[in-house]
């Protein structure tokens, strides 16, 4: 009996740790991108937020997209990009 609920209470346990790392996977909506940066958090002397006490801090990330074809990114005078590698599921993997 004490075994049985031992095993019961680790794997209520496990699951519980599951769903609270899980919990901050949480991803925003990306039809809308990440949120602007308000104008006082800007220049040379920003009034910044308080940060805030959450135990899992909620993240938002990017949408990763590839180069449009026949497309590159701009780049300095004297320096050329070009692709490392193409095809990938994700390219920030």
């Amino acid at each position: 009996m004490r075994s049985t609920y031992r095993s019961y209470s680790m794997i209520l346990a496990a699951s519980l740790l599951t769903m609270l790392g899980l919990d901050g996977c949480k991803v925003g909506p990306t039809d809308r991108g990440p949120a602007q940066s308000p104008p006082a958090t800007l220049g040379p002397n920003p009034r910044l937020p308080h940060a805030s006490d959450q135990a899992i801090p909620i993240v938002q990330v990017a949408e990763a997209k590839g180069w449009p074809d026949g497309m590159k990114p701009q780049a300095p005078a004297g320096i050329n990009v070009t692709a490392f590698a193409s095809g990938l599921t994700h390219p920030r993997w």
